[in-house]
């Protein structure tokens, strides 16, 4: 495949904002939700809610080499380093697609319930962790982990995230605007309130803090995972959607699907270091994600049918 790509330098005077990117935009498909990233093969998985496939692209030319057909709407995704699987949530209908991209073929659709949303890794065990909303927090067992082993009761669970340092999960709950924080087997540790709509998380293991989206009051909550406290609340432009975490500097990014922009924290400090304003403003981005070997973030943006390729400075 590999269309033509668009290319463009964003710089501003301001110092609250980032300076001198490069943003190269990657045609993905109809709304493009979610990204998984292959860090051997260099290869990005991005889920197009509103095509039906999955696009892979060459994250460090930037260019689409290829796509896999799903049956029904892709919304979350994850990549198993182990098996070279990918785990696919669809979200309309409650299931789970397992992808072999090792045979490039469907191994497997799993009923989660009447909703799937995000897909995480435990990456000590391999567990998959399922977010389904109503249905609460699914864990899957197997290889590949089509075996329903757990499933947590909370009312509208958005995201589940495994801290492989301190052996605990966490479960973002919609309903309650909380974090559950629960041991490998699965007795609840702690309740921490958070802002309205936590939506996603990612953990800082430099800081050993968990950083967590709220959608519906804009702002990311940080949780010191050793006392399980807030120790910081941080105004972002409207609705976050999506973060995650810079190991070469140890800073955190969030993508605002209201505003169409990506703010960049700092790790140490909780302070922000600047803003970027995609181009154009209704690009709507929802997952984000740091490539470390190109230094790069890549953005799922659902309203422009694309993914933004960031060159960081």
């Amino acid at each position: 495949m590999g269309s033509a790509n668009q290319t463009q330098s964003t710089s501003t005077s301001s110092s609250a904002q980032m300076l001198s990117v490069k943003i190269a935009q990657i045609p993905s498909g109809v709304e493009p939700d979610a990204i998984a990233f292959d860090p051997i093969s260099s290869k990005l998985f991005v889920t197009n809610f509103g095509s039906t496939n999955i696009t892979v692209i060459n994250a460090s030319t930037d260019v689409v080499i290829g796509t896999y057909s799903i049956p029904q709407s892709a919304s979350g995704i994850a990549y198993d380093l182990r098996t070279h699987d990918l785990y696919v949530t669809n979200n309309n209908q409650g299931t789970l697609t397992i992808i072999s991209t090792m045979l490039n073929k469907t191994l497997a659709v799993v009923n989660i319930g009447s909703t799937a949303k995000s897909v995480s890794i435990n990456p000590n065990n391999q567990q998959i962790y399922v977010a389904a909303a109503e249905n609460g927090l699914v864990a899957l067992d197997g290889s590949p982990a089509t075996q329903i082993s757990n499933r947590i009761a909370l009312r509208d669970v958005l995201a589940g995230l495994y801290d492989p340092d301190n052996h605990l999960l966490y479960v973002a709950d919609g309903a309650s605007h909380s974090v559950e924080v629960f041991n490998a087997s699965y007795s609840l540790l702690a309740n921490v309130t958070v802002g309205n709509g936590p939506s996603a998380m990612v953990y800082d293991p430099s800081n050993k803090d968990l950083y967590v989206a709220n959608f519906d009051s804009s702002s990311i909550s940080v949780l010191n995972t050793f006392t399980n406290k807030i120790v910081a609340s941080i105004s972002v432009d409207a609705n976050p959607l999506g973060i995650c975490y810079d190991s070469k500097n140890g800073n955190i990014f969030v993508s605002s699907m209201g505003t169409g922009s990506i703010t960049e924290i700092n790790g140490s400090t909780q302070g922000i270091i600047g803003v970027l304003q995609l181009s154009p403003p209704y690009t709507s981005p929802r997952t984000i994600l740091y490539d470390s070997a190109d230094n790069k973030l890549f953005v799922a943006g659902y309203g422009s049918g694309n993914v933004s390729a960031i060159a960081l400075g």
